[in-house]
């Protein structure tokens, strides 16, 4: 493994994620190769597994390392030396016709490494267009629209810790809302004893916190319908701000049925991809809030 620097307390996720990008786009991790595990790298960087996990998923979404089940992770195969002859020569003012070209120009269309590859060279012509002109992005898709954003942080939740302890420090941090997983993997019907350890992890942030920190429980698509019927119902009395990926996102017939046993909001959609991936989500109704990334 290539040299890694040593990693400042400040927004350790990117700078994690940064030094990872680096040793592929310098060649240390070659394409299709495995890298080392979350342990192994976040002794190397020294920081927590969490920390390395969430650079992971970040480069995942843009299509650079993918996760195969019981394998590990690996470098992606580069899509980009696939595409490049589309777009090498071409103006970077004709942002929509190169999307077109690149989305519809071979036999299969869509997938996240595809539709991550296309939406990080898009950025890139909006950049360069908005270097061209000398205005930021926003000004030439119509705005600013606010100046600030309320955000949540993600705390864990679905792993043996003390998750009060982590909902604390967020609240001491000046966060007024939290994240946390629901659970580890579980069975298709599964005993109720998951469901209380779920509402038990709750009930503990409510317990430090009261109602002055928002919670959100994401389902994390591994909870399958019957199961998510249930924890649903069981946790409405927590008034949470939303539960995410109740079920995966392909079942989208799902999402309306789930919306009958819950008043709580209903959040989906990182593992989306175009306009059509929400297209049948938005005509159905059964979801509140939609979480589009924006490199897919």
């Amino acid at each position: 493994m290539g040299k890694i620097k040593s990693i400042q307390k400040k927004n350790v996720v990117d700078e994690v994620y940064a030094q990872m990008k680096e040793l592929i786009v310098n060649g240390d991790w070659e394409p299709d190769s495995k890298i080392p595990s979350e342990h192994e790298l976040a002794k190397s960087f020294n920081v927590s597994r969490n920390t390395v996990r969430s650079a992971i998923q970040k480069l995942s979404a843009i299509g650079v390392l993918i996760t195969r089940q019981g394998q590990g992770t690996f470098v992606c195969k580069s899509i980009i030396n696939t595409i490049k002859e589309y777009v090498i020569g071409r103006s970077a003012g004709d942002i929509e016709d190169i999307w077109q070209v690149l989305y519809r120009g071979g036999f299969y269309r869509g997938g996240p490494i595809l539709t991550s590859a296309i939406s990080g060279i898009e950025q890139a012509l909006w950049d360069i267009k908005g270097k061209a002109l000398g205005v930021p992005v926003y000004e030439l898709l119509g705005g600013a629209v606010r100046d600030k954003i309320r955000v949540y942080c993600w705390i864990g939740g679905d792993r043996p810790q003390n998750i009060a302890e982590a909902a604390k420090e967020k609240m001491e941090q000046g966060y007024t809302a939290i994240k946390m997983n629901a659970t580890p993997e579980i069975g298709w019907i599964d005993s109720f004893t998951v469901v209380q350890d779920v509402l038990e992890r709750v009930q503990a942030i409510r317990d430090v916190a009261g109602y002055k920190l928002d919670i959100a429980v994401d389902f994390h698509g591994r909870v399958h319908k019957g199961m998510a019927k249930v924890l649903m119902k069981e946790l409405e009395p927590y008034k949470l701000m939303f539960i995410e990926e109740p079920v995966l996102c392909e079942n989208e017939e799902a999402f309306v049925e789930l919306k009958r046993y819950t008043s709580t909001p209903i959040a989906t959609g990182e593992r989306n991809y175009t306009r059509w991936g929400f297209k049948k989500l938005l005509h159905d109704g059964g979801v509140d809030i939609i979480q589009a990334v924006l490199f897919l």
